[in-house]
């Protein structure tokens, strides 16, 4: 189904109805309740009220799994009561930093679609490098990559909505991390296990018979991913390491939608597309030009869409995507503006990453000393590094799943310009960005496909 289909149908749902807390447990009937009552005293009864208000909304919850996991022990990251902002330093230490480490992935000269996701990037690296050593940390941005990892799975994790006699909207965030120990060498150590649960850091044990089984299941359970999990196809006992995002950002009424032109291979399309001002009523945008490029950032709701639009007779792979996205942050301006974007739908299935990940280990050795027994001989090498990614824009917002198998506030008045036309005609660059930060980067060749 559709991500269009979906807000219809989710538009027509009660969102004001309260959210269930991933691994609950289900609530018991009336009748057994009424029994253990009856059976149990007011005493326990009294009990088993205050826990049905309280464990539901405690912040992490435990998962018993089903018998074949044995002692297996999963923590599930908590939804935020409000949205969370990654703090500004965090952005400034991270952002550029993730994105230099892909833009060898976009440069790359074909008329491909391409997406990848900086953010499940980050949250797999920084997730690795908060219980081991090895980690080259200023490479990624980090400071404190336990830290770290908590903010932005704190920020990534909300759900936001409102319902009025006119309009409903929402915006949501599920994002988690998994540590998974395959086979039994490289034993887990249990206490350690645990305290990672407070870092929201989920771990299991697996066999190499259902490692890739357990994983989906816990992904597309606990975060909701629709997305295939890339399967390393691991061949001996390992560590595997998850960081996963998906999102919605939701427009109540829509952008609507009309037919332009969109240039392709010397070929002239008709796509469609997010028409956006008008010479009596310009769009009020961010906007920075340089000697290649033009970006503008457009706000969806929660979330933003900087578009990086290279100057005619100017190859789309010869702009480096963390250059751009620097050079806007630091000079971008409010100007009027006129034109319009494609809608597009973007997938990269397993693509893979070592190669980006491996340049940024110190000797390439992982030492898993806060997650790994201390008698364990503890000096894995990283062997792959796969991410599958699926963003998509549309006339009621966008949406987004990642998965690494590793604001506004109020603008300033424009200032006195002429009114700008932006007309994204021709291949171009869609960054996602929460808070300034780089969710999802769209490489966008042909919309229409």
């Amino acid at each position: 189904m559709s991500f269009e289909k979906k807000m219809k149908q989710r538009g027509n749902q009660n969102i004001d109805a309260k959210t269930p807390y991933l691994y609950e447990k289900p609530h018991r009937s009336f009748l057994l309740w009424a029994k253990i009552a009856i059976l149990s005293g007011t005493a326990v009864l009294a009990t088993a009220i205050t826990l049905a208000v309280v464990i539901p909304n405690l912040n992490s919850v435990q998962k018993t799994l089903a018998p074949k996991y044995n002692t297996d022990y999963f923590a599930a990251a908590p939804k935020a009561n409000a949205i969370q902002s990654v703090d500004a330093s965090a952005v400034s230490r991270t952002a550029t930093k993730t994105l230099q480490n892909l833009d060898a992935y976009f440069a790359k000269e074909n008329n491909k679609n391409y997406v990848l996701s900086p953010a499940s990037y980050l949250l797999a690296a920084s997730a690795v490098a908060a219980v081991s050593d090895g980690f080259d940390l200023c490479a990624f941005g980090l400071v404190d990559a336990s830290k770290d990892t908590k903010a932005l799975l704190e920020s990534w994790n909300f759900l936001y909505n409102y319902k009025t006699e006119y309009e409903e909207a929402f915006c949501e965030f599920d994002s988690g991390v998994l540590h998974q120990q395959v086979g039994g060498i490289y034993r887990f150590d249990e206490e350690k296990r645990k305290a990672l649960a407070d870092d929201y850091i989920a771990t299991s044990v697996a066999s190499l018979k259902d490692y890739h089984a357990q994983a989906t299941d816990y992904f597309h359970n606990h975060v909701g991913l629709t997305i295939p999990i890339p399967d390393p196809q691991c061949i001996s006992d390992s560590v595997i390491t998850y960081g996963a995002l998906k999102m919605k950002d939701y427009v109540p009424n829509g952008f609507g939608s009309a037919k332009n032109d969109f240039y392709v291979d010397g070929k002239t399309i008709q796509v469609d597309t997010r028409e956006f001002g008008s010479t009596i009523f310009p769009l009020t945008l961010p906007y920075y030009e340089d000697t290649n490029y033009q970006a503008f950032e457009m706000l969806i709701e929660h979330t933003s869409l900087l578009f990086i639009l290279p100057n005619e007779g100017v190859s789309l792979e010869s702009i480096s995507v963390s250059e751009a996205y620097s050079s806007f942050m630091a000079n971008k301006k409010i100007y009027n503006a006129v034109g319009y974007v494609p809608y597009f739908h973007l997938e990269t299935f397993a693509e893979d990453l070592t190669n980006a990940m491996k340049s940024k280990l110190t000797g390439q050795e992982v030492f898993f000393s806060k997650l790994l027994a201390d008698d364990v001989h503890n000096n894995l090498m990283l062997s792959s590094v796969l991410q599958t990614s699926d963003f998509e824009f549309n006339r009621y917002g966008v949406s987004g799943e990642s998965i690494t198998v590793m604001e506004y506030d109020t603008s300033p008045e424009p200032e006195e310009h002429e009114t700008i036309e932006l007309k994204v005609d021709r291949p171009f660059y869609a960054i996602s960005l929460k808070d300034d930060f780089p969710l999802f980067v769209n490489k966008v060749n042909d919309p229409s496909k």
